[in-house]
């Protein structure tokens, strides 16, 4: 399933039914008691575009820089660069499936 980087704290992944905001933390591992690094999930979405806006404002809202026209900047880069991405997802999936059909 395709996992698209936000920031380095936060991803967007999907699998068949839905998009999911996750966050990165760390906690210790169970047996060895060692620091590791676990995505949580943070919200569910049904759509890509709604994923996308609310991740936008997350981002926003959780920015360490004091100019917002900055923030706005940086968090409107990162949308390019994942609609981006899922365009491309998109043109292979539908790639397969033509060639899928084909057989």
């Amino acid at each position: 399933m395709p996992t698209f980087p936000l920031t380095k704290k936060y991803r967007l992944t999907s699998d068949f039914n839905s998009w999911e905001l996750q966050e990165l933390a760390k906690r210790k591992h169970r047996t060895t008691g060692e620091p590791i690094e676990v995505w949580n999930a943070i919200k569910f979405y049904r759509s890509p575009e709604v994923a996308l806006e609310e991740a936008f404002e997350l981002c926003l809202r959780v920015s360490s820089t004091e100019d917002i026209r900055k923030a706005i900047r940086e968090t409107k880069g990162l949308l390019a660069s994942v609609n981006q991405a899922l365009a491309s997802e998109l043109i292979i999936q539908q790639q397969a499936d033509t060639k899928e059909k084909a057989r």
